[in-house]
């Protein structure tokens, strides 16, 4: 009890995304309900459907003074039975295993995980009386959790209690300052180039915002490892999430020429970045939508990265190439080096007990671009 008491003063008086440790005190003290053990990560939760899934005609925002299914009401849905699978372009709504009541002064927000973005899912949080995506912005909001889903490129079989996105929830203002960043760039870095190993500064960034951003590139030169895939066309390929699948039935694969991709309109593209990046076990990062100056498309769609990604084991690691899911908005010509995203670097409440690299995962031994875990 007192350890649980230490924890719970250290979440009220820290600053920063929680840590495995504190979203562990926040789940025994039913802040968090319904959490299972094994879906805490280094510095979020993942969230698992069950079985309660519904089709609509259209996608919705929730208004604030509804709830989730209030508006499900409203809009109209018809009952979809998860033994069969969730069919392109169609919009479901499934209920989530997990809900909230959280503390005075925590608040989240959430982001599809890697394979749900890999797979071309887009997956929305749902939260009652909270209009925005993916957000929980009140602070000690209290309620039920859905999550909206859309399958673009594949039909895909789903089951009760998978996890399709994940919550980081935060105490205070998360954000790092731009010395604070420039500072974290040159020891211990989060920028490596994969030639030299050498560490990319501010200074040497290709480009640069105004948003305390670390903006990363495209690779776009050919070698004998794939460089990227590009989604077939087929609208009656079914993908199910536990079983896997030969990369050529659902990809084809993406070479340059010239050191350029041409990225054709409305097609999903899996690339990767340039830079080799590492997340400091003391941090989290989130990838976000680089300026619309830089071109019309959407470079990613699963964006937290957990501390420690990169770090190695032994703490020494020079990072890995981040995977990009692109849909260009008109037919367009990257060139290798190119901006593509950026990253959002933040505080942890507190060092996490287990990082990124310390616990099995699908995707550290990525050195290109890495299609979905059901792909082998």
């Amino acid at each position: 009890m007192k350890k649980t008491v230490n924890l719970m003063k250290n979440i009220e008086s820290s600053r920063g995304a929680l840590p495995a440790q504190h979203l562990s005190v926040l789940a025994e003290n039913r802040f968090i309900i319904g959490l299972k053990k094994d879906n805490i990560k280094p510095a979020s939760i993942d969230l698992s459907i069950s079985g309660e899934i519904y089709e609509v005609k259209n996608s919705f925002q929730v208004p604030e003074n509804k709830t989730v299914w209030e508006t499900i009401n409203e809009v109209g849905y018809i009952k979809h039975s998860i033994d069969k699978p969730i069919r392109v372009n169609r919009t479901y709504v499934a209920k989530l295993n997990e809900s909230l009541d959280l503390p005075q002064n925590v608040y989240g927000y959430a982001n599809p995980k890697s394979t749900s973005g890999r797979l071309d899912l887009h997956v929305r949080l749902l939260a009652d009386c909270i209009s925005p995506y993916d957000s929980i912005y009140r602070k000690g909001w209290k309620g039920d959790l859905w999550v909206l889903i859309k399958p673009k490129s594949f039909n895909i079989k789903l089951y009760p209690n998978i996890s399709l996105n994940q919550l980081r929830l935060c105490y205070s203002d998360t954000r790092i300052g731009g010395f604070e960043l420039e500072s974290l760039m040159q020891s211990p870095g989060v920028l490596f180039d994969p030639n030299t190993n050498n560490r990319i500064g501010l200074k040497e960034m290709q480009a640069k915002d105004n948003q305390r951003s670390v903006i990363l590139t495209i690779d776009a030169i050919s070698t004998d490892i794939p460089l990227g895939y590009v989604a077939n066309n087929d609208k009656d390929l079914v993908i199910d999430i536990k079983s896997t699948y030969k990369t050529e039935d659902f990809f084809k694969t993406v070479e340059s020429k010239n050191n350029m991709i041409i990225l054709q309109v409305g097609k999903f593209y899996i690339l990767s970045s340039y830079e080799h990046v590492v997340v400091p076990v003391g941090y989290a990062s989130e990838m976000a939508s680089i300026d619309d100056r830089f071109g019309e498309f959407r470079s990613h769609y699963a964006g937290f990265i957990d501390p420690g990604w990169g770090v190695g084991e032994d703490g020494k690691g020079f990072g890995r190439p981040l995977t990009l899911e692109v849909r260009a908005f008109e037919s367009m010509v990257v060139r290798h080096r190119q901006p593509i995203a950026r990253l959002k670097y933040e505080h942890l409440a507190e060092i996490p007990n287990i990082h990124y690299d310390s616990i099995p995962s699908n995707y550290t031994r990525q050195i290109k671009a890495k299609l979905a875990k059901q792909f082998i």
